[in-house]
């Protein structure tokens, strides 16, 4: 093998149309590099170990990497080596609104990612290039992922207020957001990324709310379906169209076009812990008996994104930063227990929560097209949503801008739904216990205490938002977060050594009325009398009972 390579130690990523007739059933680490599927758009990826040499281990700023990428020589091929994580727009991507949310993830892991291309490099040349990238001890593993999968498929004249036909807002069969609302609870605290194609952030229902583009916009012809997705979580509250779930929730979008694992990295970068992304996004695997086969892709069935090991990978740092991912299970009906997903189990736990399809009635039963299996955590409505797009139920002055939908469906309708349930857990725990709930935490509360499902294949329980509160509330209610905390004006802190106590510091907490507070910065007012302080709850009664 001729290159100049020494110790290369990054992930390699090339988009290029392919045009091979075949797809490798197996998945592994090394020496499982699938064949890809023709007339779909790629980027090969390749993983390298922490120890190798980088581009960004010899110079630290990542931009200039980006702005100049290095060269190698494979097969008298040049390859252009650019650095999918910029560590340098980290501060500048972040989100953070307040100082009591500080962005501590460690995105450490996200620097052995690179973007490789070659004008030259036919197919058959970049497979045995990973082959050989591969074979070094520098490589963790190379692999081909997808740039996308196909999804399944007030201004005047003044428009209609469908909200009291979204069903999934109500209890049982809903998750019971309507809860959450008597609570005062909205999204506020959390910010929310979601990854697909392309929305249409001009909808009337979206035009006002916090909705952002994190990457520019591809325009494209899927534009309704992450409309429709972001439509049932921030649609906004204005008395026409619908009503999101978490309307006062910030929302970024991060679009595939630019690659699956940038668009991922990108959203790591710009959230914090307690936030959410949303992996609106399915991929080809091998077909199990009774999957859904695909016409257009042969020998595929859909299943989740994170079958591929670099998406799996990149969640993990996610959820490891504290940032909860919601990821669809994908559309093909395929059994993940089947002896052709045993190397995907046998990765173990990212820390997402993988989502099936359900029925949007009180059976919760796994509709026939979910994929489905142990990997699978929770089940979000899967046919009958009520959201924004497409104008199967209205488009006011036939304006796409005022286009409604009553049949938002598959396990891209799920996701939303169980993100929603997220979201507003989150933001109750951040309001009224004054903390984050870890990405496991969170999964594990709202499988426990989620409404059991039906028949079918697994997809697990839907959520119920009332209930994981009501769990939640139960560290207010027994008195625990008061435990051994100042009452006012039992002061904390001291101007100096031997001096009076007379105030608190920034996160002192201090008991004032049977209320918990804390303070964001130096104050001696009373608590919970002007902004320094924030509320934690009460002491002894709970705020959510009756």
């Amino acid at each position: 093998m001729k290159y100049q390579f020494k110790k290369l130690a990054a992930a390699i990523a090339l988009t290029v149309p392919v045009s091979l007739t075949e797809i490798a059933l197996a998945r592994g680490i090394k020496n499982q590099i699938p064949v890809t599927q023709k007339e779909r758009q790629y980027e090969f990826i390749c993983k390298f170990a922490k120890t190798a040499t980088t581009p960004s281990s010899k110079n630290s700023n990542s931009a200039e990497n980006r702005r100049n990428p290095k060269t190698l020589q494979i097969q008298g091929k040049d390859l252009v080596v650019t650095p999918i994580f910029d560590s340098t727009e980290a501060p500048a991507a972040s989100s953070v609104s307040s100082e009591s949310k500080i962005n501590k993830a460690d995105l450490s892991g996200l620097n052995q990612f690179y973007r490789m291309s070659s004008s030259r490099a036919s197919n058959d040349e970049l497979h045995q290039m990973a082959r050989e990238l591969e074979a070094t001890n520098q490589v963790e593993y190379c692999e081909f992922i997808p740039k996308y999968t196909p999804p399944p498929a007030d201004i005047a004249p003044l428009s209609t207020d469908y909200s009291a036909y979204q069903g999934h807002i109500e209890p049982d069969p809903g998750i019971d957001v309507a809860y959450a609302r008597s609570l005062g609870l909205t999204g506020s605290n959390v910010t929310i990324a979601d990854i697909e194609r392309d929305w249409n952030l001009d909808h009337e229902d979206l035009v006002d709310q916090n909705v952002r583009f994190g990457t520019a916009r591809s325009p494209d012809d899927a534009a309704h379906h992450g409309t429709g997705v972001i439509g049932i979580l921030v649609a906004g509250d204005n008395g026409y169209g619908m009503t999101g779930t978490v309307p006062d929730a910030e929302m970024i979008v991060f679009s595939e076009e630019v690659g699956r694992l940038q668009a991922l990295s990108d959203a790591i970068t710009a959230l914090s812990p307690g936030d959410i992304i949303i992996l609106e996004m399915q991929r080809g695997g091998p077909q199990t008996p009774g999957s859904i086969k695909e016409v257009k892709y042969p020998g595929e069935s859909f299943v989740p994104a994170d079958y591929d090991r670099s998406i799996w990978d990149t969640v993990k740092i996610a959820t490891d930063a504290g940032i909860h991912v919601v990821a669809t299970a994908g559309n093909g009906n395929v059994n993940l227990d089947h002896s052709l997903y045993d190397d995907y189990r046998a990765r173990g736990d990212n820390g997402s929560i993988m989502v099936g399809a359900g029925s949007s009635t009180a059976l919760h039963n796994k509709l026939s097209f979910s994929t489905y299996g142990s990997p699978l955590h929770l089940q979000g409505w899967g046919e009958n949503v009520w959201t924004l797009g497409t104008g199967n139920l209205a488009k006011f002055g036939n304006d796409d801008n005022q286009a409604y939908t009553y049949s938002f469906n598959g396990t891209s309708s799920a996701a939303p739904i169980v993100a929603s349930a997220v979201a507003l857990v989150q933001d109750y725990a951040e309001t009224f216990l004054g903390r984050d709930i870890s990405p496991r935490e969170m999964r594990t509360l709202l499988i426990e205490t989620g409404i059991a499902q039906g028949e079918g294949g697994l997809v697990g329980p839907l959520p119920n938002i009332r209930a994981a509160i009501e769990r939640l509330s139960e560290e207010i209610s027994s008195g625990n977060i008061c435990d051994g905390i100042n009452e006012y004006p039992n002061w904390t802190a001291r101007d100096w050594p031997g001096g009076p106590y007379n105030h608190a510091n920034a996160l002192d907490k201090m008991v004032y009325q049977g209320v918990l507070y804390e303070a964001n910065w130096y104050t001696s007012s009373v608590p919970g009398s002007d902004p320094s302080w924030l509320s934690l709850g009460a002491c002894a009664t709970s705020p959510t009972a009756n």
